[in-house]
């Protein structure tokens, strides 16, 4: 392993510099520090949710969302879309076939600023937020009780 450090001159003689580890070999070991990007509009938000009531055949509720900006600045979400995996936590559930999501309904942009906020804090009524439903299908769910589901979370901001 290798220590490389890059650095640039910008103007009025401020140095700049970062730090990358060189890996050389078959098998790198990963890096066991903090990658930090270049440019702070670098940083991902993070999304994380849960659905607080039990979803039964024809049921659900909505997610309110923790949406949490790293950066000391506001930023502008403008679009928000949360995803439903494939495969659940019990064999012969599928998430997608047993399962729907009806996407945020609340307006753009959501105004974010440093730090986490829930999503009722931005918009207070829950009827536009994210929702989670269990599909009541011709057929019997029972496979599905208990199923833990994983959703998937993407939003697309800007400065």
């Amino acid at each position: 392993m290798r220590r490389l450090v890059i650095r640039t001159l910008a103007a009025l003689g401020i140095v700049a510099a970062l730090i990358a580890t060189l890996l050389i070999g078959r098998d790198p070991v990963p890096p066991t520090f903090p990658v930090t990007p270049a440019s702070p509009t670098a940083r991902p938000l993070a999304i994380s949710g849960e659905l607080a009531r039990t979803l039964r055949p024809g049921a659900g509720g909505p997610l309110n969302l923790v949406l949490t900006n790293p950066h000391r600045f506001d930023v502008r979400i403008r679009s928000l879309v949360v995803g439903l995996r494939a495969r659940t936590t019990k064999a012969g559930c599928s998430g997608a076939g047993n399962y729907a999501i009806t996407q945020f309904r609340g307006g753009y942009p959501l105004v974010l600023g440093p730090g986490s906020t829930p999503l009722s804090t931005l918009r207070a009524d829950s009827a536009t937020w994210p929702r989670v439903a269990m599909r009541d299908l011709p057929v019997s769910q029972d496979a599905c009780r208990g199923a833990r589901l994983s959703l998937t979370y993407r939003a697309r901001a800007t400065r």
